[in-house]
């Protein structure tokens, strides 16, 4: 504004004294940026004291619809209109009673206002039983406040966690829900239903979390909410049982491959029966069965075979195919070996299009006056791997460094001190990120390498290290750090830790 001080004025000092000075008084309008809201915003820094030798023009707008500029009285008054951002540029005129002028640009921005507008998700009806079939409606409300006058949105999105993850196979469709909630203006809540798939599976209570992200005019304040499915199967009558469990946390990036180990063991401790005949059902969609590897072969009567499953003897639709194998030895001598005993790593490989699934065990020849106890296995969709820092590459200075000072306990590597010359410098995680991704590992028994249900720096995050380093060969890899109780062996850490290692 201070060119317009140039204009020459008429010189009649001896009349009004302060027509010798031009008559603007100014409070710094260049550049001005505010926060948008949908009310009519008036912003009137600039003051005129009109002269009747002094004209005032507004000569252009570039921007009309973000604000109109206009003169009135002694006030340049800015107008600004809702639900509109951006930059205008105006120009303001002096002319005299000569018809000399000079003219001043300027520049106004409107910036959207996303700060005062919050979301906050938490559970409203998400701690029920799923029922024997059809769907149930597991709800979550999504609060938002502050500026409730704009439009908002928000993603959300379905992840198994806890000691008992949900799987994608728990949820309408077999897949892990998503979507989008949309307020329109003046909204204040919303609900997003998960809908919960019904069965008849003996099976532990589950938990999966519903996670907000990607906001769009507002922040988040509360980003997670937990949902409990509560299991109400009765189980069998307690009896003598021939057992087949895997392993829990199994996980596999699409196109890549798995492998899923049975053991075999009885709740009555007996290892000398007749035999059993096992069928291990998949998913062709989402697996294509390779082999089997360490198998046990000792009175190996039917021997491995991949069939499909015409007959759904496991009474799932999604399963179409299964591994059949089965033992016998008339003298009930079977398998003389101490229990648990492993039978066999059936590889895999995944489909590209990959989502997760869900492998049943039959059987259609137990010993006499035994049942089959056993639980579906899962295997999910990787969504975690040893890149800590988020910076493109798993080192073992950094990332292994980071995992073993974290699973030392927060007090041993407090702050910053968990990162402190590890993180990298193109790290796309802060410290802070960092803490919750660990996290996320222990959680979700991510970091829980040789399976022995516990997690610990000088076992599993010694296993880390060595194999990100790539120069513990074989039994090194384990040597003085593998649990006593350990479900996993030396090929399958070797496994687990590899499909860790791949980059997402």
């Amino acid at each position: 504004m201070d060119a317009i001080a140039a204009v020459p004025i008429y010189n009649a000092s001896g009349f009004h004294p302060a027509w010798s000075d031009l008559p603007l008084i100014l409070d710094d309008p260049a550049q001005p940026e505010i926060n948008r809201d949908d009310n009519f915003i008036r912003y009137s820094n600039i003051t005129i004291l009109q002269e009747e030798e002094i004209q005032y023009t507004i000569v252009s707008n570039s921007r009309p619809d973000l604000v109109t500029a206009n003169i009135n009285g002694q006030q340049l008054l800015l107008d600004y209109l809702p639900e509109q951002t951006g930059t205008a540029d105006i120009s303001l005129r002096a002319t005299n009673l000569f018809g000399e002028f000079v003219e001043y640009k300027f520049s106004v921005t409107v910036l959207p206002n996303s700060q005062g507008v919050t979301l906050a998700i938490a559970p409203t009806n998400a701690l029920q039983p799923e029922g024997n079939e059809g769907l149930t409606p597991f709800t979550f409300t999504v609060i938002r406040t502050g500026d409730t006058n704009v439009t908002s949105t928000v993603n959300w999105a379905v992840t198994g966690t806890g000691e008992n993850p949900a799987n994608a196979a728990d949820f309408a469709g077999g897949v892990f829900p998503s979507g989008t909630v949309t307020f329109a203006a003046g909204e204040t809540s919303q609900v997003i239903t998960v809908n919960v798939q019904g069965d008849t599976e003996v099976e532990p209570d589950e938990t999966f979390t519903v996670t907000l992200s990607n906001p769009s005019n507002a922040t988040i304040t509360t980003a997670t909410a937990t949902g409990t499915i509560l299991d109400d199967d009765t189980p069998p009558a307690e009896g003598d049982r021939q057992q087949i469990t895997s392993l829990n946390n199994l996980t596999a990036t699409p196109g890549g491959n798995v492998s899923i180990p049975l053991f075999y063991n009885t709740s009555t401790g007996n290892n000398t029966v007749t035999g059993i005949s096992l069928r291990l059902h998949y998913n062709s969609n989402e697996l294509t069965f390779q082999n089997a590897e360490n198998l046990f072969d000792k009175d190996l009567f039917v021997n491995v075979d991949n069939l499909a499953d015409s007959g759904d003897f496991d009474n799932n639709p999604n399963t179409d195919k299964f591994i059949q194998f089965g033992y016998a030895d008339s003298e009930g001598n079977w398998p003389n070996q101490p229990l648990p005993l492993k039978l066999g790593d059936f590889n895999f490989t995944t489909t590209g299009n990959f989502e997760g699934t869900q492998l049943n065990v039959t059987s259609d020849n137990l010993a006499p006056g035994y049942s089959l106890e056993t639980d579906p296995i899962f295997v999910r969709k990787q969504a975690w791997n040893l890149d800590i820092d988020g910076d493109g590459e798993i080192k073992a200075l950094s990332d292994g460094i980071m995992i073993v000072r974290y699973l030392f306990g927060p007090t041993a590597f407090p702050g910053e001190k968990l990162i402190e010359g590890a993180i990298a410098p193109n790290a796309t995680r802060n410290l802070a990120e960092i803490q919750a991704y660990l996290q996320q590992g222990v959680d979700n028994k991510y970091l829980d390498i040789d399976g022995n249900g516990q997690i610990n720096a000088l076992s599993d995050g010694i296993m880390i290290v060595r194999h990100i380093f790539g120069t513990f060969p074989d039994e090194q890899l384990t040597e003085g750090a593998i649990a006593p109780d350990a479900t996993r062996d030396l090929t399958q850490i070797q496994a687990y830790l590899t499909q860790f290692s791949t980059l997402i």
